[in-house]
């Protein structure tokens, strides 16, 4: 609005939207409920990392990087729950790994107790 300082178009602006609760249930995920009047775009100061994921209303979202370290996403008007996570594929390779490193072991313990020569009932 014409004469108005940009302090008070801030307050203003600040109004139209409204961040109603956040909630960080594990250090890699981040829940925030949002009331949202005008189309918007939600910024985290959180650093931005390709491997964050995040869902709006449960619909996956492509994160961006905004402000060269920040993470956003676009949020259209209504009552929003943005839910971001963190999932490197590091970690999820190194589950995968794991897994198959266990089924060897338990393979290679129940091979072992077989093969052993006090295990059989000999035919008299």
């Amino acid at each position: 609005m014409p004469g108005e300082d940009s302090d008070e178009r801030f307050v203003r602006l600040q109004g139209l939207n409204q961040i109603r609760d956040v909630t960080i249930p594990s250090p890699n995920r981040m829940i925030i409920e949002a009331e949202i009047r005008r189309p918007a775009l939600l910024v985290t100061t959180d650093v931005y990392h390709p491997a964050w994921a995040v869902r709006v209303d449960g619909e996956r979202r492509e994160p961006l990087q905004v402000n060269y370290l920040q993470r956003a996403v676009p949020v259209r008007p209504g009552d929003r729950i943005v839910e971001w996570s963190f999932r490197p594929a590091s970690v999820k390779w190194g589950f995968v790994l794991l897994a198959f490193g266990l089924t060897l072991l338990a393979a290679i313990i129940i091979r072992l107790r077989r093969a052993r020569p006090g295990n059989y009932e000999p035919d008299y």
